[in-house]
């Protein structure tokens, strides 16, 4: 039993008591507040009394044991609001289902997991692969140089120097990003760019992440669609098409994959959408070694001048 756990038995745990706590003691406490998906904190008791420095401090360390256990972090920085502005039955205070794909209105308490979560939850919807999950990089973001190995691949600089840090914090959107520009390629190399199914998918999921950041205004703005189409436009060639025809892009995609001593047999759509999840798969790991054979022919052709 938790330090945190065998305290609520004895009494009451207040907000003093969280104060003191280490991060495994304050997602041991949000543990024990966790019913079926329903977090209730209702019962803390000694919030009001605290300085508003003290209040700050404590919403941003259960913020981050949060963040461990994938609860709605802007849920949860209200209900801590409510519990110091009002100590009766408020139905405000009832609690509510939490869902890890909630979209909030107002501004997130840390924009930059914020966005790491929301992206996590694109990338998830979309069949991607996540260079890591949300609790990983909560414990990579706590000791980087002791733990970067996880993400080494997307890094360009040290953990430990001001690129690398901010490389780590923004792991998860990049990799969405990444898979975006993947995505187009997929279009790209069909013949099928200019069509709109690609960029609906990509506009529709922008929406619901800026949505998820309290950007409602900026998604409102009427330049906000051009504004996603551009970046749609604008996303690196770093897979050109390899050949007009499909058939010929479909036999690159086979013959580059068992050069890596692929060989199970699979079956690209002239309509990506009507792919398999796995096919998909085999064509991201294609369009990452093309991309890494371009980058080699490049550092090559650079070390012979």
């Amino acid at each position: 039993m938790s330090v945190a756990e065998s305290e609520a038995e004895d009494h009451a745990v207040t907000a003093t008591d969280l104060l003191a706590y280490d991060e495994e003691q304050l997602v041991s406490y949000l543990k024990t507040q966790d019913h079926g998906g329903e977090l209730d904190i209702s019962s803390l008791t000694g919030v009001e009394s605290l300085s508003e420095s003290q209040r700050d401090e404590l919403t941003q360390r259960l913020s981050q044991a949060a963040l461990l256990l994938l609860l709605g972090i802007d849920e949860l920085h209200a209900r801590l609001q409510n519990v110091a502005s009002t100590r009766d039955d408020s139905p405000d205070l009832a609690p509510s289902r939490l869902q890890s794909d909630s979209i909030v209105s107002t501004p997130p308490l840390i924009a930059v997991e914020n966005l790491e979560i929301l992206s996590l939850q694109e990338l998830i919807r979309d069949g991607g692969h996540p260079v890591c999950s949300i609790q990983q990089l909560s414990h990579i973001l706590a000791a980087p140089m002791a733990r970067y190995e996880v993400v080494l691949p997307w890094l360009s600089d040290f953990p430990d120097s001001e690129t690398g840090a901010g490389e780590i914090k923004t792991v998860i959107s990049r990799h969405f990003m990444r898979w975006s520009t993947f995505r187009k390629s997929q279009w790209d190399s069909r013949g099928l760019g200019d069509t709109e199914v690609g960029f609906s998918a990509f506009l529709e999921a922008s929406k619901r992440k800026y949505k998820g950041m309290g950007l409602k205004a900026m998604i409102s703005d009427p330049s906000f669609d051009e504004t996603i189409r551009r970046q749609w436009q604008q996303m690196p060639a770093s897979q050109p098409p390899e050949s007009q025809t499909f058939s010929a892009y479909h036999n690159a995609v086979k013959i580059r994959l068992t050069s890596y001593r692929f060989t199970p047999s699979f079956q690209l759509r002239k309509d990506p959408q009507k792919q398999t999840a796995w096919t998909d798969w085999l064509e991201y790991l294609s369009f990452e070694l093309r991309c890494l054979e371009i980058l080699t022919l490049t550092a090559e052709s650079l070390e012979t001048e």
